[in-house]
């Protein structure tokens, strides 16, 4: 194993110390910096961008908190080993909010540090491995959706679609249980009778009406019946019906014979996203293109079938809510889903004495309780609950490792309320209760 180690401690001695131990370290090969203050370590993490920092809390100048809050800001990635002589609650605390990996309690054992440190660099690598196989598996999948998008573009054009082919594309991009709803306009008049340019008329007047979060059948459904009542009371003519693909399809028609504008449908698009804020609690966004999406075939094969509508004389509007992606606002992709995670469990980590709520760490982060909970669930399969409990957890194993600080002050400052409700939860996911696991560290 390779790793690049800055050692941040205003006494020589120590610093000496600590590159010692590292350098006995077997199986890691490690180039060591040194810093003589919180400043010197934070403008050498800038230039050199460690994997570790071993920073001593209590320096002159800049202490070990303040850098580690910068590092932390400039290298998310880089782990942070807090080295300190004191027992303080304050300094345990802010640490605690900054997301420390661990402890070194002066004057710490040889053993003690090599552990520490391997534990550290392990955790890192974990993260990495993890992090490279999301970027060539999306990658790979990116790759795929080209040559796809490549061959179904081929057969629109031919006026034929492989189903297979279409399935796998949309396969590819789908994401959970989220939906995309398009609004499609068919023109009116003698282009309705050419077929040749039917769709060309209809992909020139494609609107897309997007839920800013994932939405589920029901609210699909209920969205469509909001937009046909919307449409009723604007005198248009609606239809409806079911398909067994879309959660639902709502076509209307304007009573004149006049060809649809994009202004009125426009007009009409908003008073349903207004409808959807205050019935559904949705969160829409409107927009308009003058082509299909280029990532959205599924959308030139609703024009297609709007255009197909024969039985209809007046040109026509399209509600079809179709699984795909949620928006461009949101998660448009798995690691953009993992992203918002990530901000979730960085802001749930610098407040784990605060006892957040699902809605706090919503607000906190910018997304409705129901979609972040949602990508808990998909993200490592840890709810919200769970995964605010191993972080707690995980905290207080690291204060607990250090020797300081007692079963007692650990599940404090950790924000667990009851004591004896901590023990069982850290049983339950260690094997061993509190005490147990201070006994197994100190070699008893």
């Amino acid at each position: 194993m390779t790793a690049h180690i800055l050692i941040a401690d205003d006494e020589e001695l120590e610093r000496r110390a600590l590159r010692k131990i590292i350098g006995e370290i077997e199986g890691l090969d490690a180039v060591v910096s040194e810093a003589a203050n919180g400043r010197q370590a934070v403008d050498a993490a800038s230039a050199e961008s460690p994997d570790l920092v071993l920073l001593d809390i209590r320096m002159p100048g800049m202490d070990g908190l303040q850098a580690a809050r910068e590092i932390r800001r400039a290298s998310p990635e880089t782990r942070v080993i807090f080295v300190t002589a004191f027992d303080s609650f304050d300094y345990a605390r802010e640490a605690l909010r900054l997301g420390v990996d661990e402890f070194l309690v002066k004057p710490a054992e040889s053993a003690t540090v090599k552990e520490t440190v391997l534990r550290a660099l392990g955790h890192l690598a974990e993260d990495r491995n993890a992090a490279r196989g999301e970027r060539e598996a999306r990658e790979e999948r990116e790759r795929a959706l080209s040559l796809l998008e490549r061959e179904l573009r081929a057969s629109l054009d031919r006026g034929t679609v492989d189903g297979s082919r279409l399935d796998s594309f949309l396969a590819l991009r789908r994401l959970g249980d989220g939906e995309r709803l398009a609004l499609v306009i068919r023109p009116a008049g003698s282009a309705r009778r050419d077929p040749s340019s039917q769709a060309t008329y209809a992909s020139q007047a494609t609107y897309a009406l997007q839920a800013t979060y994932a939405v589920r059948a029901t609210y699909a459904s209920r969205l469509a019946e909001l937009a046909e009542r919307v449409l009723r009371l604007d005198g248009w003519y609606a239809l409806s019906g079911a398909d067994k693909v879309e959660a639902r399809i709502a076509a209307a028609a304007p009573r004149s014979t006049d060809t649809l504008s994009l202004d009125r449908a426009r007009a009409a698009l908003e008073r349903i996203a207004a409808e959807a804020v205050s019935a559904l609690g949705l969160r829409v966004r409107i927009g308009a293109s003058p082509s299909f999406p280029a990532d959205g075939p599924e959308l030139f094969t609703a024009a297609r079938d709007a255009a197909s509508l024969a039985r209809l004389d007046e040109p026509v509007v399209l509600l079809v809510p179709a699984r795909g992606e949620v928006g461009p606002e949101v998660a448009s992709s798995a690691s953009a889903a993992k992203a918002i995670v990530d901000r979730a469990l960085e802001y749930m980590r610098s407040r784990l004495a605060d006892d957040l709520s699902l809605s706090d760490v919503a607000e906190a982060v910018g997304y409705s309780p129901f979609y972040l909970s949602r990508l808990f669930g998909l993200n490592g399969g840890d709810g919200f609950v769970q995964a605010y409990t191993r972080l707690r957890l995980d905290a207080s194993k690291a204060l607990l490792r250090t020797g300081r600080y007692s079963v007692k002050e650990a599940c404090a400052l950790v924000g667990f309320r009851d004591q004896a409700y901590f023990a069982r939860v850290f049983r339950k996911r260690e094997g061993c209760a509190p005490a147990e696991f201070i006994a197994r560290m100190s070699g008893n």
